[in-house]
């Protein structure tokens, strides 16, 4: 069976007992040598080989672990040192941009990935949370085109009453698609967005499935 391939390559540095060592943005991303190439594809499939505890300065980065598929129940990454980021990619955008793939949510089941940007400075401009991943199930993923455009695929439920995401047997909703752009300076700037289904009903096994994507179920 596959799935997203998260290997435990932390090693930035040792763990101390009770603390982790996070590194700054900078070092972060000088830890993560190659630049991954573009256009890209966050599916289910993809490998996640490396991986370095980032800092989150002022919280920019959007960091909920979500349970639920109306996202309104979360717990914040941020409250506990196993959960905070790592960066995991990064990519070279044509404006001289740095673009970095960030997780939250360690060795858990409950994961949130966002893109940020960067600046030659190290200073990131701006964030978008791009992925949600609670076991195999993926609410939201993202692609990113050739001509730097960030496609966010959503699963957005219609059901009423809370829907775990880690327990549900079916869930009603529909599927968007929301298209942004990274402006001169370094914000993803939404440009569209459109739904991609009617309101249907999705099973577990549908949602699950490790090698179907949200695209897949157009």
């Amino acid at each position: 069976m596959k799935k997203i391939m998260i290997f435990a390559c932390f090693i930035c540095f040792t763990f101390a007992l009770n603390a982790q060592y996070f590194l700054p943005v900078k070092d972060a991303f000088s830890y993560v040598k190659d630049y991954t190439a573009i256009p890209y594809s966050f599916d289910k499939d993809c490998e996640l080989r490396v991986s370095c505890y980032i800092q989150n300065p002022g919280n920019i980065m959007p960091d909920r672990l979500y349970q639920n598929f109306q996202l309104t129940e979360y717990f914040l990454a941020r409250e506990n040192p196993e959960t905070a980021g790592t960066l995991r990619l990064k990519f070279k955008l044509k404006n001289g941009y740095d673009l970095g793939l960030v997780d939250f949510g360690g060795v858990t089941d409950w994961m949130t990935y966002d893109l940020i940007t960067v600046n030659k400075n190290s200073e990131i401009l701006d964030a978008l949370e791009a992925g949600i991943l609670v076991g195999w199930v993926m609410p939201k993923q993202f692609r990113i085109t050739a001509d730097e455009k960030i496609i966010v695929t959503q699963f957005v439920t219609t059901e009423r009453v809370s829907v775990k995401m880690d327990s549900f047997s079916k869930v009603t909703g529909y599927i968007t698609e929301t298209v942004y752009h990274i402006d001169a300076s370094g914000k993803f700037v939404e440009e569209s967005k459109k739904q991609c289904t009617g309101f249907r009903t999705f099973t577990r096994e549908q949602l699950e499935n490790p090698s179907t994507d949200l695209w897949d179920l157009y």
